[in-house]
């Protein structure tokens, strides 16, 4: 993201206030989304940011006006500017951004050593370590993810019935 002055900074804040939309995608992925039918406004927001894409919509207002958009999708890039333009918002758009950022910020814990990509902890009984045929370590598993994974595979096969038979 480029460097702004805090006029940049407080134009962004505002059309983002105004006519932006900001988004919690599954599996916690932040999302921020500016619409207008002024083409240069969402051009300046691209070159301002220096992040994001903007397109033509499919959509047109019902003055017959094409709408454009520009959409922040990179996880990272649109966490990183919520953060920087939450202390702006008002209390509505602050607390989307708010939840918004706290789910971004725990999916960037996940995956790591002590977790699984879910989040669950690998300790204890949690932990289930797949091992080659020589002993040596292969894989290590969450018996969480597990779990959820046999039960989806079992609801799917009619009730538990076997359809492999």
């Amino acid at each position: 993201m480029n460097v702004l002055t805090d006029l940049q900074l407080g134009w962004i804040v505002g059309l983002i206030e105004g006519e932006g939309c900001i988004q919690l995608r599954k599996p916690a992925r932040p999302n921020v989304t500016v619409a207008s039918t002024d083409a240069d406004v969402i051009e300046k927001l691209l070159i301002l940011t220096g992040i994001g894409t903007t397109r033509t919509a499919k959509r047109k207002t019902k003055r017959n006006k094409q709408v454009y958009v520009w959409n922040v999708t990179k996880r990272d890039d649109a966490g990183r500017l919520l953060e920087l333009i939450l202390p702006h918002l008002c209390k509505r758009r602050n607390a989307k951004a708010s939840k918004t950022i706290s789910a971004w910020k725990s999916l960037l814990t996940r995956g790591t050593e002590l977790t699984c990509k879910r989040g669950h902890p690998f300790s204890g009984r949690n932990l289930k370590i797949e091992r080659n045929t020589d002993g040596s370590f292969r894989k290590r598993h969450c018996r969480e993810c597990h779990n959820l994974r046999r039960r989806r595979v079992y609801r799917s096969c009619e009730y538990g019935q076997n359809i492999h038979t």
